[in-house]
């Protein structure tokens, strides 16, 4: 239940108090290290920014989903779809919340 910025809070703090050698043990999934964050918030930052596009767009999660916003990293996150929904679901009440 993770967000985007929060993803960029802990590469921020780990980045600060941390070295090469410093291990960020999450709680689901394996232990990480400072550059698999750093190609995590690259790699969500770009989905981030593609849905932000859709969204101002005036698109909606259908169309989010169907535009495969993340196809360059399915092969490592597998099928995105539901996260792309979610995503842009949770980012169009962020940015847009009277609709």
């Amino acid at each position: 239940g993770g967000s985007g910025g929060g993803l960029q809070r802990i590469q921020s703090v780990a980045s600060t108090n941390g070295n090469r050698d410093t291990k960020i043990v999450p709680a689901v999934g394996p232990v990480l290290s400072l550059a698999d964050i750093a190609t995590q918030v690259d790699m969500y930052g770009t989905i981030y920014d593609r849905l932000n596009q859709m969204i101002n767009k005036g698109r909606g999660p259908s169309e989010g989903v169907e535009a495969k916003p993340a196809k360059e990293y399915e092969a490592k996150m597998g099928n995105p779809d539901e996260f792309i929904r979610r995503s842009f679901e949770s980012l169009w009440a962020y940015l847009s919340p009277d609709a």
